[in-house]
Formats: structure tokens, C-alpha cells, sequence
């Protein structure tokens, strides 16, 4: 008995001893389905071994419910974006049905309000085109999982997919967005989260927010259901909670009004969300323009909407003394003057509708064309997955530095 009991405690040491250290999974990139079942296979091992041999011992051998513990999906984003696109769906689905095939100790499904109350831990994570090892860029995926209540993570993998045409539609809650979320700090949490070692913690803000984008991911799935009215619900009840108010939760709030055709209550909720921008310094906002055009796409329905957007926009210039400066940007292809002169073009045009609601806004803004040299994606394949890259941005700068007459 007491040489069980020595090899018990051994035992306990070593697996809680590998469980504190950062763990990557650094393999060549895999194909798709490869790569999220290796994920998988890491990160439950991982969370299998925290559990020691105590933990062990308590589960029931036959795998009923009581006997599982629950962990929790945050739904993966595009880490460039800050959107979730459908193959973060994807790779969702995949880990439930890995989890549920391997794993039968641990019962793994997205979050909500109601389950965050009971679950033991969250899984946070990210998919995004990266470079592999100065060679060209593939998808990474990276994901940790952390203690619901403590936060402290326990198990954290990566996985690189070697297949470049995942479908990178943005999911239809984002497809629509009228503002890209670079710099949100619930998402920049969640990232941070994603990518931090076994023994650190959920970054600080992220985890305290957790409540409410529960609520906040419910009131998503009741969007893409086209239940509009819960959606507007639960959008303004995580709005309405301390952590609640973020550019993710105000913008489901915007498109779900448009669903409604509430013009007036999205308008006013696109003028929250501009504010919360600038106070994130985060103000890439999703104007479309045609092929090789300063004009807008030709889509009466978004024409309607920059309509709003520009005279918020404006307003807000108009009643706050800030100066800006409208940067245009495009995506990596065509030549390096084109791109210039054309996202140039692009950003002189907004400043010039903006002077239709605000007239001395050429005294607080002037224009620039980036073109790609700041691009955030760099795939150049001018689809869904480098739009955001041909953004407009408003940058947030001391007046003095625009040299202009104030």
C-alpha cells in the first residue's frame, strides 16, 4: 500500500509538472481536418493530464454526463479581423466532434449564459494567415483552454494548416460590420488569451467580460436564426452589463436595427459605436468602394447606410475638437503608385462628403493614401479574406501635426 501510494503521489507530481509548462504543438503544416484533430488531441491531453490522478479516480468509467467535465468554446476569430469567418466554424466543429469521439471525460459545446454558470473551464481561440518560417504564409490556429472560475490556463496548442483556400467568408452577423474591431480590447483580450502559456491566466479583461459575451454570443445565434427581436434583447441586455459594452455587442445591436428596419435606432447606435472607436483609437470603417472607382459599390441598401454613417461621422467631428487624418488603404496587388494614388482618391472623397454635414471638417482632417503598405492580411487575393485591407481609417492626431488652419 505505501509503494502505491509513493507511486500515486510520483505519479500526481509528474503530470501536474507537465501540465505547468507551455506547451506548443510546432509540426509541419497539416491538411485541414489534420490539423484541428492534432489541436484537439494536444490540448484535451493536456487538460486531461491537470486533471492528476485525483481527478482520475473520481470520473465514472462508463462516461455519463455527471461524471464529464464541461469546457466551454468561445467562438474562434480571425485574429487579423477580429471577425468570425466560417472556417473558425469550422474548426469549432471539428473539436466538439474530435472531443466527443477521444475524449468522452470532457463535454465540449459553444458558450452561453446558461452554461457558463455551471462550466469548469472556456477554450479561447484563433485562426489567422501568418508566415511559416520565412516561407509563405498558411492559417494558424491557436487555442488555450483556462479554469472558469480562476481563469488559469491549463492547457494551450497551435496547429498550422497547409491548405490556403479556407473559406474565409465572414460569417453573416460580420459580413456586414461598419467597422472592422482591430483594436477592440475584449478581442485583443481574447487573442492575448489565446496565445498565453499553460500556468499564466485569461487576460484580465477578457475574463472579466466573459458574462456578458456569453450573452453577447447568444444574441449572435439569435441573429443568425433571423430572430430579430430576441436578437435586439440580448444584444441590449449585454450592452447594459458592466463588461457588456463593446464595438462587438453595439455592432450586432446596429445590423440587427437594420434587420428591423429601425433606421433611426441603427443610426444612433453607429454613432455609439464611432465614439467607442476613437476611444479605442480603433476607426476603420468598412466603406466599399467599386473596382478601380471612388465611388461606392453600386448597392442601395449600403449607399443608405453611408449615408448615416458619414453624417455621424461629421457630427461627431463637428462637436468634439479632434483632428484626424483619413487614411485610405488597399489590398497587395496591382503596382505601389496605383494603390497609392487610388486609395488617395479614396480617402479625398470621404473627406469630401464628410464637408456636407460638417463644412469646416477640412480644417480638422486632411487625406493620405497608405496604399498597401500597411496592409493587415497581405494575401493579395482581393477577396474575402484581404477586404481589410482596403479599409478607411480615421486616425486620431494632435491638430498641430496636420499643418492646416484651425
Amino acid at each position: 500500500m505505501r509503494l502505491l501510494a509513493l507511486l500515486s503521489i510520483a505519479t500526481l507530481f509528474l503530470l501536474n509538472s507537465c501540465a505547468t509548462q507551455p506547451r506548443k504543438n510546432l509540426t509541419s503544416p497539416m491538411e485541414f481536418k489534420s490539423a484541428i484533430h492534432s489541436l484537439a488531441h494536444d490540448l484535451f491531453t493536456q487538460l486531461d493530464n491537470s486533471q492528476g490522478v485525483l481527478g482520475r479516480l473520481a470520473q465514472i468509467p462508463d462516461g455519463a454526463s455527471n461524471s464529464q467535465k464541461t469546457v466551454l468554446i468561445d467562438p474562434f476569430i480571425d485574429s487579423l479581423s477580429g471577425e468570425s469567418v466560417k472556417a473558425g466554424l469550422q474548426v469549432q466543429n471539428l473539436l466538439i466532434e474530435n472531443v466527443s469521439m477521444h475524449f468522452k471525460q470532457f463535454a465540449l459545446s459553444p458558450l452561453t449564459p446558461d452554461k457558463l454558470t455551471q462550466a469548469h473551464y472556456v477554450m479561447a481561440g484563433i485562426i489567422y494567415l501568418d508566415d511559416y518560417q520565412n516561407e509563405d504564409k498558411r492559417y494558424h490556429v491557436a487555442a488555450s483552454i483556462f479554469q472558469a472560475d480562476t481563469g488559469k490556463i491549463v492547457a494551450q496548442s497551435e496547429s498550422w494548416i497547409e491548405n490556403k483556400n479556407l473559406d474565409y467568408t465572414p460569417v453573416p452577423i460580420y459580413k456586414d460590420n461598419p467597422m472592422y474591431m482591430l483594436k477592440d480590447p475584449l478581442l485583443k483580450g481574447m487573442i492575448e488569451t489565446a496565445k498565453n502559456p499553460v500556468g499564466a491566466y485569461a487576460q484580465r479583461g477578457y475574463f472579466a467580460a466573459l458574462k456578458a459575451q456569453a450573452v453577447t454570443v447568444e444574441a449572435t445565434a439569435a441573429y443568425e436564426q433571423k430572430d430579430y427581436p430576441k436578437a435586439m434583447n440580448l444584444f441590449q441586455k449585454a450592452i447594459d452589463q458592466t463588461q457588456g459594452q463593446t464595438m462587438k455587442a453595439y455592432s450586432g445591436l446596429y445590423q440587427t436595427y437594420l434587420k428591423m428596419k429601425k433606421l433611426a435606432e441603427a443610426e444612433q447606435v453607429f454613432a455609439t459605436l464611432f465614439a467607442l472607436g476613437v476611444s479605442n483609437n480603433n476607426i476603420s470603417v468598412r466603406f466599399l468602394f467599386s473596382v478601380n472607382s471612388v465611388e461606392f459599390v453600386d448597392n442601395l441598401e449600403l449607399r443608405t447606410q453611408y449615408a448615416f454613417w458619414l453624417r455621424q461621422i461629421g457630427k461627431y467631428f463637428r462637436n468634439n475638437k479632434l483632428c484626424t487624418k483619413i487614411a485610405g488603404h488597399s489590398s497587395l496587388s496591382g503596382s505601389e503608385k496605383y494603390n497609392e494614388d487610388l486609395s488617395l482618391k479614396r480617402a479625398q472623397q470621404i473627406l469630401h462628403l464628410l464637408q456636407q454635414h460638417f463644412p469646416a471638417i477640412h480644417k480638422r482632417a486632411s487625406a493620405v493614401g497608405k496604399g498597401f503598405k500597411e496592409t493587415i492580411v497581405g494575401s493579395g487575393t482581393d477577396d474575402s479574406r484581404d477586404v481589410v485591407d482596403r479599409r478607411v481609417e480615421f486616425v486620431i492626431v494632435n491638430c498641430a501635426q496636420l499643418h492646416l488652419p484651425l
